[in-house]
């Protein structure tokens, strides 16, 4: 995945949590936002707008994008999945 790619993803969730109803002014790191609740808050919100057949590899690839950054923050070995 390249940098182009994991920004694009990080924004598509940022987007998603402000149409979800999440204040913008409260995204003040990736700390503050990448959270569980967060997270299936933003996933439902991406399948509920899109009737894309690829929603589901969208929602994957944002997840698997945001716990990477999770994973890195916590200082934690890479996933081999």
């Amino acid at each position: 995945m390249t940098l182009r790619n994991i920004s694009a993803c990080v924004r598509q969730y940022l987007a998603a949590l402000g149409e979800a109803g999440r204040d913008p002014a409260l995204f003040v790191s990736l700390k503050a936002v990448i959270t569980a609740e967060n997270i299936k808050l933003a996933g439902q919100t991406i399948d509920a707008r899109s009737d894309s057949a690829h929603v589901r590899a969208t929602i994957h690839n944002i997840v698997a994008v945001l716990i990477a950054i999770a994973r890195h923050h916590l200082k934690l070995p890479r996933s081999n999945s």
